[in-house]
């Protein structure tokens, strides 16, 4: 049995440690990339992805505009997600007409039904306010072939090439 004396040191030291594990929960939530919301470009990581944090920020991304877009959706537990990511990130210093943007599923489950996210990692490209086409896997090459043609397509073209694709579901 603990005396009075050391009653009262366990229950001064009880709100330490609650205290010290709050404060450890914090820092944790305060520098997961997926819960919190980074300006376009950091210099601590020298990329321009914006990590987005919920399903209201993904829309807000997608209603901004008609520029280029790449969208990586990804999960905290996959492994293939882990070994693109740096590729990714390079790609969004080479490639600065294409705003870029991290989507956890697990966070915005929300956002990943309404793209029909089945598998990690996915990749989805936008231009002029439209779909462009999308990949699923972690191919170095695909990501940069897809970002390159996303980035040099004029909008010309992108209209001569839906013209085309009517005309080929009309014969």
């Amino acid at each position: 049995m603990l005396g009075p004396v050391g009653a009262r040191a366990l229950s001064s030291a009880r709100p330490t440690l609650v205290a010290r594990a709050a404060v450890a929960l914090q820092r944790r939530r305060n520098t997961d990339p997926i819960r919190t919301a980074r300006p376009l470009s950091t210099e601590a990581d020298g990329d321009a992805v914006n990590v987005l944090p919920t399903s209201k920020a993904w829309k807000a991304f997608m209603d901004d505009g008609e520029g280029a877009k790449a969208v990586y959706w990804t999960a905290a537990w996959c492994g293939p997600c882990k070994q693109i990511s740096p590729e990714y990130a390079r790609l969004s210093q080479q490639y600065s007409d294409i705003a870029f943007a991290k989507v956890d599923v697990d966070v915005c489950e929300e956002a990943a039904q309404t793209a029909k996210i089945s598998s990690m990692p996915t990749f989805q490209f936008f231009k002029f306010g439209e779909f462009m086409g999308e990949f699923a896997g972690a191919s170095p090459d695909q990501l940069q072939l897809y970002v390159e043609k996303v980035n040099q397509i004029t909008e010309e073209e992108y209209k001569s090439l839906m013209a085309q694709h009517a005309e080929d579901k009309d014969v």
